[in-house]
């Protein structure tokens, strides 16, 4: 099953307009190409230009949430600092798994598994980084690595280490 086709039946949206109801692709049809080739197994990266409120950040939590049931794998999100990383987890991430039939069977029950900054699976985390952190990426390997607002990201991450964006796909390396 590709991610256009799990959104519909295992998303519900959790902000905006449609918060409440399920994903519905015929809303935003241009969204289901990208968020296939998001999951094509060939893909090792994959950078979209977009317009602003266009679904983009949704599309992405959609191929997150398909992969935490295809994948299984560690996942990682930055945004460009740490109040924009704590709203998301807040009010897109933890919601997104929570109202969700499929995924919320993948939570543990264990309060500290659920924090702004770290959502913690039965099978595999989701971190949550900011630009601004490299401490936040260190010693964690991950499969998905999300960078949203890229825009706003520093040029450079203080005199040890380059830029945010460099210094995270480095922990990628470990799935190839």
């Amino acid at each position: 099953m590709w991610p256009s086709e799990w959104a519909p039946k295992n998303r519900v949206m959790t902000i905006g307009p449609f918060a409440g109801r399920p994903w519905q692709s015929h809303i935003t049809p241009y969204l289901d190409g990208p968020m296939d080739a998001m999951a094509f197994p060939s893909i090792q990266e994959f950078t979209w230009l977009k317009c602003v409120q266009g679904g983009g950040s949704d599309a992405v939590n959609n191929f997150v949430g398909w992969s935490i049931e295809y994948l299984g794998a560690p996942v990682m999100y930055m945004y460009p600092d740490i109040n924009t990383s704590r709203e998301n987890t807040q009010d897109r991430l933890i919601p997104m798994i929570e109202q969700s039939k499929t995924l919320s069977k993948y939570l543990t029950g264990m309060d500290d598994d659920v924090t702004k900054f770290r959502i913690k699976l039965i099978h595999m985390p989701i971190y949550v980084g900011w630009a601004t952190s490299p401490a936040r990426t260190a010693n964690k390997p991950l499969r998905v690595m999300v960078f949203d607002e890229t825009e706003l990201y520093p040029d450079v991450v203080g005199k040890k280490h380059a830029d945010a964006i460099t210094e995270a796909e480095k922990r990628t390396t470990t799935y190839g």
